[in-house]
């Protein structure tokens, strides 16, 4: 299976033969990269995000079977990406403002860290309260 995509479009081929040819975003939200899970049954797919801004980046992530008749919203946020062996993709949440604990008139920037379960289709944060995961890795066994 082989996936291309240009601008906002995404084709899938098997075998140098078309299955699928699908449109995300727009001219304006490009695809900026694809990411095949594993087991090659899932392919993630990151456009430049809708509500994106100079200071509050992000991404729109939606996921695509392999034979592109399925496609999920996964959610929006930046450094997404497939946790190895399992259908779940990690990404931290857009950039917003959130009270200081000690200071609740004061706000700092946070995200969080969330999966998102394709099986499910149920986002579940990792991360909670007063938190900045900008980037999250995985690390070797």
């Amino acid at each position: 299976m082989r996936a291309c995509g240009k601008a906002d479009d995404l084709t899938l081929a098997r075998d140098g033969k078309p299955v699928a040819h699908l449109k995300f975003g727009t001219e304006y939200c490009p695809i900026e990269s694809l990411a095949w899970s594993a087991d090659g049954r899932w392919l993630l797919v990151e456009n430049l995000g809708e509500d994106t801004s100079s200071s509050a980046p992000q991404s729109d992530y939606h996921i695509v079977d392999a034979s592109g008749q399925e496609v999920i919203a996964a959610g929006s946020g930046l450094n997404g990406a497939w946790i190895p062996g399992r259908d779940v993709i990690f990404y931290t949440t857009p950039r917003d403002t959130a009270p200081m604990p000690w200071a609740p008139k004061h706000t700092a920037w946070v995200e969080r860290l969330v999966t998102f379960d394709v099986a499910t289709r149920k986002t579940t944060p990792v991360t909670t309260g007063f938190s900045d995961d900008m980037d999250p890795v995985l690390c070797g066994k």
